[in-house]
């Protein structure tokens, strides 16, 4: 007996009714996601116990030291990190499929392959990306002291009773 195939006549009209209700509900079909964007990709990235995940999680980790670390973050920084992280599993996957492939070139057009432009298109937006995390982090202001130290350290008393 194959798991998942209806035996018994109950059993049949069973799945003959999920059928017909799951095409009433979804007349356009079902919605299948592939690639980098499947589910079993995006599980396979988020998890730190796969390959996978372990590698993403620790290029992310680095990432976030050569910025100053986690407490260094902005908001602006960490939305801008998401799409690194969103681009990072889209360039590994490609380069996946781009490495199993025998020829980047079509013979009948000798262009290249679609995904190859891709591949470059995701790679320079990943290194437009990753140059402003670092400029930002760069130019981060450093601690402002509190007023009363700025005043200590820059005025003298006279000029301070002025001042008031």
């Amino acid at each position: 007996m194959a798991k998942g195939v209806p035996q018994s006549p109950n059993e049949k009209a069973a799945a003959s009714r999920n059928l017909k209700k799951f095409w009433e509900d979804n007349p356009t079909g079902p919605n299948l996601q592939h690639g980098a964007k499947s589910a079993i990709v995006r599980k396979r990235y988020s998890d730190r116990r796969t390959s996978e995940g372990r590698a993403l999680a620790s290029v992310m980790d680095q990432i976030v030291v050569d910025l100053g670390g986690a407490k260094e973050i902005t908001a602006a920084m960490r939305i801008i990190l998401g799409n690194v992280r969103s681009k990072l599993i889209i360039l590994w996957q490609l380069s996946d499929y781009l490495d199993r492939q025998v020829s980047l070139v079509r013979e009948e057009d000798q262009e290249a392959l679609p995904c190859l432009k891709m591949y470059m298109s995701a790679s320079e937006s990943l290194r437009r990306d990753l140059d402003k995390l670092t400029e930002m982090a760069r130019k981060k202001p450093a601690n402002a002291p509190d007023l009363r130290s700025y005043l200590e350290a820059n005025y003298s008393d006279e000029e301070k009773e002025e001042g008031k």
